[in-house]
């Protein structure tokens, strides 16, 4: 009997062979492997995931690796894609979480292990064999705590976080966040990769980036955390008993679901459209939101200049709404059938129990991903 292989598809800009602008790709199978894929993560240029025992990466991360040009465009030959042992500490806490910190800190990768604690990950330094603190080193978030969750904007980065008292009888929930600060970096712009000689002087010399936490307030009643997750400037908050969705950030665009086009900054709001629905997900894109309630009905606002709200209405005005609609297809499809749901910048993807649809970015897909 032929041995099981994993395979890890993307849907989406492939910036390993970008052109100007950036071209549109379908399903795509970028790695495929004998052991289970544990898990992955995305940012607008790279891809990582892993297995219980390596490590992947594609996209922006190779890049840095092989040199070339700004954009990757010199006409060189190079590997889409990386693959290399995950470290021996990581191998024994076993990776449940990552989060790429694109833009300012393109090559780092905060993950999160089993044993609740959180690391920082150079993946260029490691995929050129180096080792030791400068590319892989736990993270100290705050004594005697346990990271359950983590997320990042372009500029912060969250960590939900629990202390137990002495006899483990009750758990106390934290949320802490560090600025993700590199001011040699431009944050308006894709980052370039470095050439090969820039990037291994960098590699022996420059330390990781040290987090400085504090601690943030949760939602006045809120004791326990589901869910936490970003987009380029806000965040969303899922919480448990009751399920309830908070946000806060840039809300310029209507992202937060507050229904008015404003920011808030002091603190996560209750989403009250959606108070009373028995939220199960939440997720970010770059400017729009999402939220999966019980039923099966999902809910996007926000940013609507590439059709990333609803599907399938060419007839539609992109027009941004801060005000959560529930999302619909012309043909009955989706209504109440949603299992699951992943937004990118400015894409959404959606996934009922017979398909995986996937609209905005310009471009509009349904149907199931290849087998």
């Amino acid at each position: 009997m032929a041995q099981p292989r994993w395979t890890l598809l993307i849907n989406g800009f492939d910036y390993a062979r970008a052109s100007t602008p950036p071209a549109a790709v379908d399903w795509q199978a970028i790695w495929s492997s004998t052991d289970a894929i544990i898990g992955c993560a995305a940012s607008w240029s790279s891809v990582v995931a892993w297995t219980h025992r390596s490590f992947f990466a594609h996209g922006y991360i190779c890049l840095c690796r092989g040199g070339g040009d700004d954009n990757g465009r010199d006409g060189k030959d190079r590997e889409p894609a990386t693959e290399t042992p995950l470290p021996d500490a990581l191998r024994q806490e076993r990776v449940c979480q990552a989060v790429i910190l694109e833009p300012l800190h393109p090559e780092l990768v905060a993950l999160r292990t089993a044993a609740g604690n959180l690391w920082l990950l150079d993946a260029v330094r490691l995929f050129a064999g180096d080792d030791g603190d400068c590319t892989v080193r736990l993270v100290s978030v705050s004594p005697a705590v346990s990271v359950d969750c983590i997320a990042a904007t372009y500029s912060r980065l969250f960590a939900v976080a629990a202390t137990e008292n002495a006899d483990s009888s009750q758990r106390r929930c934290r949320l802490f966040s560090a600025t993700i600060d590199d001011a040699s970096r431009e944050t308006d712009q894709q980052p370039s990769p470095p050439s090969s000689s820039s990037s291994s002087s960098s590699s022996s010399t420059s330390p990781l980036w040290t987090p400085t936490w504090n601690e943030a307030d949760l939602p006045h009643g809120v004791s326990s955390v589901a869910q936490l997750s970003c987009g380029s400037s806000h965040a969303l908050l899922l919480s448990r008993n009751p399920a309830q969705v908070y946000s806060m950030g840039n809300g310029l665009e209507g992202q937060l679901g507050h229904g008015r086009m404003q920011s808030l900054s002091d603190g996560f709001a209750l989403v009250e459209a959606l108070d009373g629905l028995p939220a199960l997900s939440v997720a970010c894109g770059g400017s729009h939101s999402a939220v999966l309630v019980d039923g099966g009905i999902l809910y996007t606002f926000g940013s609507n200049a590439s059709g990333q709200l609803q599907p399938f209405d060419p007839k539609a005005a992109p027009l941004d709404t801060a005000i959560p609609s529930a999302v619909s297809f012309e043909t009955g499809e989706g209504d109440g059938d949603f299992v699951s749901c992943s937004l990118g910048c400015d894409r959404t993807a959606a996934a009922t129990l017979h398909h995986v649809s996937v609209w905005g970015g310009k471009k509009q897909k349904a149907g199931a991903p290849p087998s």
